[in-house]
């Protein structure tokens, strides 16, 4: 009966589903709780050490407040213009001309933002200007300065003077304007000074500067609305310095362009007030010869209802003519409200050429005195129009206000960076990674678990034999699961053998210390024993081997080795049937030894006088004594251990025996526990444990034994 075990009846005997996949996600987590922990721990750590030490960046904000100062709120014509200005995108408009290229730069010039002075604390203390012809320049241009009490100077790289000028009087450098008009210092050592091109610095201060308005507070006639300013800096005092100093600017320049529009309008009014005053001494002039010379006209209440008439209509033409241009702007040409308009323009033009038909149907002379009175009418209108006009842009030049206030100067509204938050979040995705990366160690470099891990791993060698865990007391009594364990093995065994029964000698190695392959070694010699089999047990693991102590036997010397023939091996019987050769002690050279004719000879002495040889080798990733071993072997087996063999080690296993030509026959498992409900193969596997006697040597060296 081969009695084989494929990692696959693992799958189909152990209810192998996601239960088990959760369960060693769970197991490499708990393994690696002190890496985990110390990784979280050393990142909240730092990022609290960085939230401590790093530079604080404050959000600084200044609120402002959109007061419409508009007198014509109550004269109906003004009430579109009105709708316009207040709305949300007239607030948006104000928003705009804050951000403007001009209010920035001006900032950025007066607070001498872009002069740095280095070598003290106070920069104040020196009254220093810096402007440049030009605005395209990218490269800062880094300046050297000497004090004296009187005068200052421009440095060159070598501290000689390139120019001297008395305080207050400006130097010019290569495209620089300079001028220094105070030095407040206790020492008038060498001062460096960078100055940045104000363009330059531009997009970084907007970028710092945010102007937002509240929608909530604006609508169509609300004629009010806010406007939020925030800073972001690092320098708390410097912030506040920033927004007031920008709000400033912002309602300077509001002012003065209200003030430049009545201005404008004033001037506008003067070139125009002269002619139409002289236009309308001329209409007098032209009126009054008119009577003089027909002084037998008759001004009937007819002609006078005519020209009063002719006067309403052009004066509800022209304010038609404004509505229409107003609602323009507004409505669409479909809109009812826009055609109402042209309706009402219609009837109005069709009114007045009515009146001109009367007009036409009455004699010349009271036609052109009409037209004399009409003009005169006219023009006195329009000049006592502009009088008032003029009048009422001088009293709002006179009086202008800001139609924006500050409510709230610049305060400390928030801290930007780091934020307290910054240090949990880092410590939580910490632990995500940390776990992460647990597991993914875990699948490649934690020990393996199940003897299906190594089918996982594409490892496709037979699993000869699983043997349980079980303890140190236990090992050495009769026990029921162990001894069937072991049967199990000598029968898969067998089952090599018998294919070629020249084929006597078993190499047992594994790939690290500790896996109990000595161990096995000697269940093994035992088990062969019971069933009749004349067995040898070598210790060629001439490094550690100590196979010799458990049965109370000594080492023996490379002398007494080479001495062994077919009538001296009596003497290293155990019992009936098994005999042990234990390990050579005091080799100068293992190599040498191996490769000996001696041991050669030795070979084929044991292959005539037994039936079946163990050779137990050292672990073959720490001993190059195994890969000797190894060739002169005919069946391999390599012994992994349940919890201490990786993957990789494995994998490096099988690779060393393919470098000396030669396959491993089959995979041990052992030290298998399973909890209790699971029986394995045989069915006995129960929560027992299989400790190799050797644990002492767990996690030292595996070093030459000094003993001679």
């Amino acid at each position: 009966m081969n009695d084989k075990l494929s990692p696959e009846s693992f799958y189909s005997q152990s209810n192998e589903a996601d239960d088990i996949d959760v369960g060693k996600i769970f197991r490499f987590l708990l393994m690696q709780s002190k890496l985990i922990i110390s990784i979280v721990l050393t990142v909240f750590i730092l990022s609290a050490v960085n939230y401590y030490f790093s530079t604080k960046q404050y959000s600084m904000k200044s609120l402002l407040q959109y007061e419409s100062v508009n007198q014509n709120i109550f004269d109906p014509s003004k009430m579109l213009e009105m709708a316009s200005q207040n709305s949300a995108s007239g607030l948006s408009s104000l928003v705009g001309l804050y951000e403007s290229r001009t209010n920035y730069l001006k900032v950025i010039k007066d607070l001498k933002l872009n002069i740095n002075i280095k070598n003290i604390d106070d920069e104040e203390i020196i009254d220093i200007k810096i402007d440049s012809d030009k605005n395209n320049l990218t490269q800062n241009q880094k300046l050297k300065f000497s004090f004296s009490d009187e005068s200052y100077a421009l440095l060159d790289e070598n501290l000689n003077e390139i120019e001297t000028s008395k305080y207050g009087k400006p130097i010019r450098f290569n495209d620089l304007r300079i001028s220094v008009n105070s030095a407040k210092l206790n020492d008038y050592r060498p001062i460096d000074v960078v100055f940045t091109y104000p363009e330059k610095m531009y997009n970084s201060f907007k970028s710092a500067m945010a102007i937002s308005f509240d929608k909530s507070t604006s609508s169509l006639f609300s004629k009010e609305g806010l406007i939020t300013v925030s800073y972001t800096t690092h320098d708390i005092e410097l912030g506040k310095k920033i927004i007031n100093y920008a709000n400033k600017v912002f309602l300077d320049q509001r002012v003065f362009d209200e003030t430049e529009k009545s201005r404008k309008a004033i001037n506008f009014i003067d070139s125009n007030i002269e002619s139409l005053e002289a236009s309308v001494e001329a209409n007098k002039t032209r009126l009054k010869e008119f009577r003089e010379r027909n002084r037998s006209i008759d001004v009937s209440l007819e002609i006078q209802a005519i020209i009063a008439k002719t006067q309403t209509l052009e004066e509800s033409l022209s304010a038609i003519d404004i509505e229409l241009s107003k609602a323009q702007e507004i409505y669409t040409s479909n809109n009812p409200a826009y055609l109402n308009l042209l309706d009402k323009k219609m009837l109005i033009e069709k009114q007045k050429e009515d009146v001109l038909s009367e007009i036409e149907m009455m004699p010349k002379e009271q036609q052109e005195y009409i037209d004399l009175f009409n003009d005169l009418e006219i023009s006195q209108a329009l000049f006592e129009e502009l009088e008032s006009r003029r009048l009422g842009f001088s009293i709002l030049k006179a009086s202008t206000i800001a139609d924006i206030r500050v409510i709230d100067e610049a305060y400390v509204d928030t801290m930007v960076s780091p934020r307290l938050t910054s240090v949990a979040v880092s410590t939580f995705f910490a632990f995500i990674l940390a776990c992460i990366f647990a597991i993914f160690r875990g699948f490649f470099y934690l020990p393996i678990s199940n003897p299906a891990e190594i089918f996982d791993n594409n490892i496709h060698l037979p699993i000869i034999g699983v043997i349980p865990k079980v303890d140190d007391m236990e090992l050495n009594k009769d026990d029921v699961r162990l001894n069937t364990a072991i049967e199990s093995l000598i029968v898969n065994i067998n089952s090599l053998q018998n294919t070629q029964l020249d084929k006597k000698i078993l190499t047992i190695t594994s790939p690290s210390p500790s896996n109990g392959k000595s161990t096995i070694s000697m269940k093994l010699a035992e088990g062969f024993a019971r069933i009749g089999k004349k067995v040898l047990l070598v210790d060629n693991d001439l490094k550690r081997g100590n196979i010799a102590k458990n049965y109370n036997i000594k080492s023996i010397s490379e002398k007494t080795f080479n001495s062994i023939d077919a009538t001296t091996l009596n003497n290293y019987m155990v019992h009936h049937n098994f005999y042990i050769i234990p390990r050579v002690k005091g080799l100068s050279n293992s190599f040498q030894f191996l490769y000996s004719y001696q041991y050669k000879e030795k070979i084929k002495i044991f292959k005539d006088n037994f039936d079946f040889i163990i050779f137990d080798t050292g672990p073959i990733l720490s001993v190059a004594d195994s890969s000797i071993l190894i060739e002169k072997s005919d069946f391999n087996v390599l012994v992994t251990r349940h919890g201490i063999n990786r993957i990789n080690e494995i994998k490096q296993s099988i690779d060393n025996f393919k470098q000396i030509n030669k396959n491993i026959d089959g995979i041990v498992y052992n030290a298998y526990a399973k909890p209790k409900s699971y029986y394995g193969y045989y069915g006995i596997y129960g929560n027992y444990s299989y400790q190799y006697y050797a644990d002492k040597y767990l996690g030292e060296a595996y070093e030459y034994d000094k003993e001679t």
